[in-house]
């Protein structure tokens, strides 16, 4: 009995199934299937034109990949998955169609003046002759049956040469012919699926030059023969599409073009992806075949014998062609737009639509400082591990802070509304969390918090912890920018819980503070404080918050101007005024405004199969804009910056740098700057990033790096304590001395 269970046990284990949580073979099952989903997802023109759900043909087709035996996933992905795309590349083995011997290269002349010339056999040197013999045969002939069945990856390549090199097709028109135009995706960044941005996907469509005629060429009928599973060239689709061959398949009706194949090898298998398809007048399908002989047993006299008699009826055996419509720009739809706990499948589809996006598209893999690949295969078995949509949401997040990158954020509409807040604002200032603002001044004297307060616990987890904590699901392109945002979770919780803080206050004794977190109102002090806009110091500056100012405010702006010769510019924060920079122009001390430089990828597939391996992007220069300087106003500029100067604000404080003159004051900025962009995942999920490259004048990135201030400023626990802004009062002192 014990020995029966025992083998019992070891079965599952030795016939390959992932249903026994093997995680190790789990994740790499489904990272390795997952670079393929990917691949097509993004790159695979039948997946546009078919209109295929490619998100569920993934979620149809997992329970058969986790139940199948290790030698068997290769199979299942191509019958039950790749199979959906209806691309005639994905589904042939390598080896199909081939003869267990190889055939021996001919010529034949049949009854009324039909010639048969078989290419099977590159070892044949018999191949050049041959042609030769054909061609001057065929100006006695009344059709061509070339016959490529049966040939194998190196020999259909070399006799598709050959046929080339002697420009043997060429012969058998009289007139110049149109090649197929070939289809294929790219993109100019990730094309945002929750706001729109400047990034969209199109398919291209790029047609070679014509099939030239030879001068003393003859039409002649051509029907040519080739295997299931066979590539065709370029200019047999030339002469299929401008009607002067027809194609018989012999054991199914693939049609592909030599340049299209990408291979993708891991343990598995191999699997072929189309990155091209020829498209027939701009707007019609390939023809896979006009006639399909499925008996895998048809003997070769069967099969000449069925070409000769379509010359009896030429003109109408051709297959009808398809019309598609082409849609050449594209953004990706938003998906995933329920916000129920997804299934396990469409979990694991979260992680391996995170990794294929950033692998793809985010322009700094080369920053991230963890090893992408082990990570990913982690977390495809932590998400299918999740018990509910708070475990799911948390993965997600810990997931995003591999692109270290400030501007990944994930978004989700359940749990937001469950926060409420301590009426206090935290900062981390020398290497304390500080009480640096309340917003009401009643509630926090109830409380006994006070400004300058250091809180050293919170809920007896001391708060250096907390942060540490808390930190794993922040992104951050630098660690004081994971710093700034996870201060901020000190205030938050779940409405009306309960919260307890050790706080030192500034006389140095320690107290515990209780409260609940609750709803309320800033007062008015904290509402005036905030609706700054300007203010002035000495009569002679001027102090403008820049990311408080509106666009109704430009004119009260422009009133004054002349009426100072310095001017703070406060960007210690994200304008709500998208068109700060052309106030910054109107301050240019030269004729002309550089609003930064910028680099995006530029990504299609056929770079990546020529190169091979992961060169997949090219880098352009894209975003160095000059504006016309109106050079109004003479003024001095000084700008405020922290590590709240982030995108927008880098690119402002960089730019007013380079063409106003102005002097940079405060501390590093954030280091993340260009095109927020989105992808959407399963649970109604977005999650953002960088879309693209911003670049510092230097011409090096600017990602994890940030703008470095003229004059170095840090507030610190006295200043604030005393309620005095540092960074302004260096600035001020900075124009006084100046």
């Amino acid at each position: 009995m014990n020995k029966l269970l025992i083998v019992l046990l070891i079965i599952p284990v030795l016939l390959g199934s992932v249903s026994n949580n093997d995680d190790s073979e789990y994740s790499l099952r489904f990272f390795e299937i997952g670079k393929i989903w990917g691949e097509i997802k993004f790159f695979s023109p039948y997946l546009n034109i078919n209109n295929v759900d490619w998100n569920q043909a993934f979620i149809d087709t997992y329970p058969q990949i986790v139940d199948a035996d290790k030698d068997d996933v290769r199979d299942i992905v191509v019958e039950k998955l790749l199979s959906k795309l209806n691309d005639p590349f994905t589904d042939i083995n390598f080896d199909a169609g081939c003869l267990d011997s190889l055939a021996s290269n001919s010529f034949e002349v049949l009854p009324d003046s039909l010639l048969v010339l078989r290419l099977n056999n590159w070892e044949g040197t018999d191949i050049d002759s041959l042609m030769l013999k054909t061609i001057e045969r065929s100006k006695t002939c009344k059709g061509l049956i070339l016959d490529l069945r049966n040939l194998r990856s190196v020999t259909n390549n070399r006799i598709y040469d050959s046929l080339d090199d002697n420009k043997f097709f060429e012969n058998f028109l009289t007139e110049n012919i149109q090649r197929p135009t070939e289809l294929t995706i790219k993109y100019d960044g990730y094309p945002s699926e929750f706001q729109s941005n400047s990034f969209t996907g199109s398919l291209q469509l790029d047609t070679e030059k014509d099939m030239i005629s030879k001068p003393d060429g003859k039409v002649v009928p051509i029907i040519i023969c080739y295997s299931y599973g066979e590539k065709l060239s370029d200019d047999i689709l030339a002469l299929r599409s401008n009607k002067k061959c027809i194609l018989v398949a012999q054991k199914g009706n693939n049609v592909t073009i030599t340049k299209s194949e990408y291979v993708i090898k891991n343990q598995y298998g191999k699997f072929r992806i189309s990155y091209s398809l020829p498209i027939y007048d701009g707007n019609t399908k390939p023809i896979f075949a006009d006639h399909t002989l499925d008996k895998k047993t048809e003997t070769d006299t069967e099969i000449i014998e069925f070409a000769s008699n379509l010359f009896l009826n030429y003109s109408d055996s051709f297959a009808e062609d398809e019309i598609i419509n082409i849609n050449s720009v594209f953004r990706y739809l938003s998906e995933f737009n329920e916000e129920n706990f997804p299934s396990e499948a469409q979990r694991v589809l979260a992680v391996i639509k995170f990794y294929n996006v950033i692998y793809h598209f985010f322009p700094h893999t080369g920053l991230i400082s963890r090893d992408l690949e082990a990570e990913t295969k982690s977390f495809i078995s932590r998400a299918k591990d999740c018990k509910n949509l708070d475990e799911y949401i948390s993965v997600i997040k810990e997931m995003s802070c591999l692109l270290e990158d400030s501007h990944s954020l994930v978004v989700h509409k359940a749990g937001n509304f469950k926060y409420a807040f301590i009426p206090i604002i935290c900062k981390w200032v020398e290497n304390k969390a500080v009480v640096s603002n309340v917003y009401n001044e009643e509630l926090t004297n109830n409380l006994n918090l006070h400004i300058g307060d250091i809180i050293l616990e919170k809920d007896g987890e001391l708060i250096e912890q907390f942060l540490i904590n808390e930190e794993k699901y922040i992104s951050g392109s630098r660690k004081e920018l994971q710093r700034r945002n996870s201060i901020r979770k000190l205030s938050a919780g779940e409405i009306g819980k309960e919260f307890q803080l050790k706080i030192k206050k500034n006389d140095g004794k320690e107290v515990i503070v209780n409260g609940k977190y609750q709803k309320f109102k800033p007062d008015k002090n904290f509402v005036k404080e905030y609706k700054v806009k300007f203010n002035t110091f000495n009569d002679s500056i001027l102090y403008v918050n820049a990311f408080k100012i509106k666009e109704s405010d430009v004119d009260s702006l422009y009133s004054i101007l002349s009426d100072y010769q310095k001017v703070i510019f406060d960007l210690r924060g994200y304008p709500r005024f998208i068109d700060v920079d052309s106030i910054f122009v109107n301050l240019s001390k030269s004729e002309t405004f550089k609003w930064g430089n910028s680099c995006e990828k530029e990504i299609n597939l056929t770079d990546k199969v020529k190169r091979q391996k992961n060169v997949k992007t090219k880098t352009i220069n894209s975003y160095s804009f000059f504006y016309k300087s109106y050079m109004k106003y003479d003024i001095d500029i000084a700008v405020l910056i922290n590590e709240y100067t982030q995108s927008y604000s880098e690119a402002l404080a960089q730019s007013a740098q380079y063409n106003c003159n102005a002097v940079l004051i405060g501390s590093n900025t954030a280091g993340a700057n260009q095109v927020v962009t989105y992808m959407k995942l399963p649970g109604d999920v977005a999650l953002s990033f960088t879309g693209a490259n911003a670049l510092l004048w230097n011409n090096k990135t600017m990602q994890k790096v940030g703008i470095t201030p003229d004059i170095e400023v840090h507030p610190t626990i006295k200043g604030i304590s005393e309620k005095r802004d540092e960074v302004l009062e260096r600035a001020i002192f900075y124009f006084n001395q100046n």
